[in-house]
C-alpha cells in the first residue's frame, strides 16, 4: 500500500480532444450509458482508468466533493495522467470540472462520472440517497488491483528500499539544503521509499519547494514520501506560512472542529511546498509531569480526550490529501526517558495500556489514518 500511495507521479503525454456529450435526460439512460459490451472493451484495449476505482485509494466526500484522479497503467508502472475529458451522465445529481472534482448536486439519484483519455475511458458511479448524502461505488475488476501489479514488478532489493524513509541532515559539517551527487547515488542504489526533512533542510520557502522537486524527480517511476514533523506549536520544522498553535492549546479548547482546521491548514501549506507526509498528530497522553520529551505536545490528560482531538486534526490533513502519522505508538506519555536518547519503558499491565494509552490509536486506525 505505501508504494501504491506514491505510485501515480508524473504527467503522461496530452490527449486529443473529443467533444463533450450532452447529459442523458433520465435516470435510468445515465445508468445504462456504458453497455456491459462496452465496457469489456475498454478494460479489454486501456489499462486507462479513474485512481479511485482502485480498492487502496480513499474514496470518500467531503462537502459534497470529492476529487477524481486518472492514471495511466503500464505493467507495474502508474502514471497520473493529465489533461483527461471529465463528464458527468447526470448533471442533474453530480456535476465534474475539467480537474475532476465532482460536486453533489444535492439531487437524490445515480449518475455516473465517466473520464476519457484517448481511446481509455473509465466510469465510477456515484449514489445520493434520500437525505442528499452521497457515496462512490468502486468497479471491481483486476485491472484496478494496483498494489499487487506494483509489487510484481519490484525486486527484493526494491521493496526492502521502499520500506526505508531516510534524513540528510548534514553532508559532512554543511546542511543539505539541496540534492548532492552522494544522495542522489543512496536513493538510486538502494530504492530508497522516501525522506525526512529537517529544520536545517527547509531555511527558505523557495529553496524548500527545489528540495522537494528535487527529490522527487529521484523516483519518476514509484515517487518518494516526503515528509516532516509539522506538529505545530513548539514542533513545527518549517518557520514560514500559518504559525499554528500546539496541540495541547487546541485539546484546551475542546473543539474536534478546530482541530480539523489545524490539520487542515497544515496540509495545504505542505503540500503547496512539495511535502506528502506529515509526521503528526502526536497521540500520547500527558499523564506523567517528569517526562521529558512529549508534554504540550499532547492534546491532553486524557486518552478520549486526545482521541477525540486527534481524529479530528487526521481528517482535516487527510481532507487536503497529506499523509498522516500517528505517533508515538504505542504511547510515550507516561514515561520518563526521551525516545531521541534512550528506550522508554511503559510500566503498566497490557490491560491498562489496551485501555489508556492505546485507545487514541485504536480510534485513529478506525478513522482510516494512513
Amino acid at each position: 500500500v505505501a508504494v501504491f500511495l506514491m505510485a501515480a507521479c508524473k504527467a503522461v503525454q496530452e490527449p486529443k480532444e473529443e467533444p463533450k456529450k450532452e447529459p442523458p435526460s433520465t435516470e435510468e439512460e445515465a445508468v445504462d450509458v456504458v453497455s456491459e459490451k462496452e465496457e469489456e472493451i475498454i478494460k479489454a484495449i486501456s489499462q486507462f482508468m479513474i485512481l479511485q476505482n482502485a480498492p487502496e485509494s480513499a474514496a470518500s466526500f467531503a462537502d459534497g466533493q470529492i476529487q477524481l484522479e486518472a492514471v495511466a497503467v503500464n505493467g507495474s508502472n502508474v502514471k497520473k495522467t493529465d489533461g483527461v475529458l471529465w463528464r458527468s451522465t447526470d448533471e442533474r445529481i453530480v456535476q465534474v470540472d475539467g480537474q475532476g472534482t465532482a460536486t453533489i448536486t444535492g439531487t437524490e439519484g445515480t449518475a455516473r462520472i465517466v473520464a476519457e483519455y484517448g481511446t481509455g475511458r473509465d466510469f465510477v458511479t456515484v449514489r445520493v440517497n434520500d437525505a442528499g448524502t452521497p457515496s462512490l461505488e468502486k468497479e471491481e475488476d483486476e485491472m484496478y488491483s494496483l498494489t499487487e501489479k506494483i509489487l510484481a514488478g519490484l525486486t527484493i532489493e526494491e521493496k526492502v528500499g521502499q520500506m526505508i524513509i531516510a534524513d540528510f541532515r548534514k553532508e559532512g559539517s554543511e546542511a543539505v539544503t539541496a540534492v548532492t551527487p552522494e544522495i542522489e547515488r543512496q536513493i538510486r542504489k538502494y530504492h530508497l521509499g522516501g525522506v525526512i526533512l529537517f529544520q536545517e533542510n527547509v531555511p527558505e520557502t523557495e529553496q524548500t519547494v527545489k528540495l522537494a522537486e528535487q527529490f522527487q524527480s529521484l523516483s519518476p517511476n514509484l515517487g518518494l514520501f516526503i515528509s516532516i514533523d509539522q506538529e505545530g506549536g513548539t514542533v513545527a520544522r518549517i518557520d514560514s506560512g500559518t504559525g499554528l498553535p500546539g496541540n495541547m492549546a487546541i485539546g484546551a479548547a475542546g473543539s474536534a472542529d478546530l482541530a480539523a482546521k489545524a490539520g487542515e491548514v497544515t496540509g495545504e501549506e505542505l503540500l503547496a511546498l512539495g511535502f506528502n507526509m506529515n509526521f503528526a498528530p502526536s497521540l500520547d497522553i500527558n499523564e506523567n509531569p517528569d517526562n521529558p520529551v512529549i508534554g504540550v505536545r499532547s492534546f491532553g490528560g486524557t486518552p478520549e480526550l486526545v482521541a477525540e482531538m486527534g481524529a479530528g486534526y487526521i481528517s482535516g490533513l487527510q481532507h487536503t490529501g497529506m499523509i498522516s502519522v500517528a505517533k508515538h505508538f504505542p504511547g510515550h506519555g507516561d514515561t520518563v526517558v526521551d525516545s531521541h536518547d534512550g528506550l522508554p519503558v511503559v510500566e503498566h499491565s497490557a490491560e491498562r495500556v489496551h485501555e489508556t494509552e492505546l485507545l487514541p490509536f485504536k480510534e485513529a486506525i478506525e478513522e482510516g489514518v494512513d
